[in-house]
Formats: structure tokens, C-alpha cells, sequence
């Protein structure tokens, strides 16, 4: 009888230690750096989520993997796949983030959600000559910079449902070119939004 053998992969521990670059919340996302982990900012990669409140300096037990508690930034369904906010909480993808987790529950903004962390990439922003594809586009300017307007007070033009796709290409070049837009958006997100911009052969200016 020949032998049967049964290969299991070794586990990844859930949780690692790492140095706190700076006082970190409980329950929220961080990315990291030479100098040890930070809190994640829009544009930023989370890898792990913190369990505790942690001073500057002090080692920092993250979650990695598995499922964990997350901060929401606004109010959550359950099964809403979450990238990071303001202030590394938990907040619905858009096109052009990247999905770091997903809420297991309902919550409200401010409350701890469980969150099953996935990484599960960027979410696809992809442009061509259907309407959908330009409605998309809409709701990338209108969700993104409102967003942003709101809680960062910058200047930019007012999202309307009623662009043109002139005035869209223009409002782009605009968060493009503008270094305070491109630091709200985050990098990732201009990134996509630029080669966007260059599918429809538009000048990108980074």
C-alpha cells in the first residue's frame, strides 16, 4: 500500500511584538517604518492593528492576521470591506484604496467593529467609454474630496451629480496638481487617479 502523506503549512502567530514610533490608540491600524510602527493615514499600507493604548517607545503587541477589533471612522455594515481614514480608523473602500480588512458587524462611527483582516488588494479603478465606468469616476471625486473637505478644510471645487466628463478631467488635474489634494487623497489613490487621467489622454502633472 503506497504511504499517504499529509503536508500542513506551519501557522502564522497572530500576533508580533514592535516598537511604538509614537503613542499609538487602542484598536487602530499602523504601518511600518524604520523606526517602528506609526498609525496609518489614508495613502498609507496598514499591516496590523493594535490591541491597546501604547506609548512612544514602549514594544507594541499587533495583531497580524485573524480577526481583531477596529476603530470605525463612519458607520458600518456588516461585510463592508475597509481601508484606512482619519485618525487610522476603519472606513469603506473606495476605488483606488486598498482593502486591509473586513467588518464582521454593524457599527457606528467611534465604536470598535470586529473586523476580519483580509489584505485583499486595491480596489479596481478602471476607465473606458461606458457611462458606468465615468459614474464610477463620479463617485470617486464626489465621496473622496467631499470627505476631505469635511474634515480637512481644503479648498476644492464642490462635487456636483451633474459633471461633464470635461469638468471631471478638470476637477482631476486639479486634485492632481495640487500638492494639499494629493496629500488627502493619499499617494496610492493619485497614482491611480493619474493613470486614469493619462487613459483618456489627459496631461497628468505629478
Amino acid at each position: 500500500m503506497d504511504k499517504i502523506y499529509t503536508y500542513r503549512m506551519g501557522e502564522v502567530p497572530p500576533y508580533k511584538i514592535f516598537k511604538a514610533a509614537q503613542a499609538l490608540d487602542e484598536h487602530c491600524a499602523v504601518f511600518l517604518t524604520a523606526e517602528g510602527v506609526l498609525a496609518a493615514q489614508e495613502g498609507t499600507l496598514p499591516f496590523a492593528l493594535t490591541t491597546e493604548k501604547i506609548a512612544a517607545g514602549e514594544p507594541a503587541s499587533l495583531l497580524l492576521n485573524g480577526v481583531g477589533y477596529w476603530r470605525a471612522g463612519e458607520d458600518l455594515t456588516a461585510g463592508d470591506l475597509l481601508s484606512v481614514g482619519l485618525e487610522a480608523t476603519a472606513v469603506k473602500v473606495i476605488c483606488g484604496e486598498y482593502i486591509f480588512a473586513r467588518a464582521l458587524s454593524a457599527a457606528r462611527a467611534g465604536e470598535f467593529v470586529p473586523v476580519l483582516i483580509v489584505n485583499a488588494g486595491y480596489v479596481p479603478f478602471d476607465l473606458d467609454d461606458d457611462d458606468d465606468d465615468w459614474d464610477t469616476v463620479k463617485i470617486f471625486f464626489g465621496f473622496n474630496i467631499s470627505r476631505h473637505r469635511r474634515y480637512r478644510g481644503i479648498s476644492v471645487p464642490n462635487p456636483r451629480d451633474d459633471l461633464t466628463r470635461e469638468e471631471i478631467k478638470a476637477t482631476g488635474q486639479y486634485a492632481v496638481d495640487n500638492q494639499l489634494i494629493k496629500n488627502a487623497l493619499g499617494e496610492v489613490a493619485t497614482r491611480v487617479l493619474g493613470a486614469a487621467l493619462k487613459k483618456k489622454e489627459t496631461t497628468v502633472i505629478f
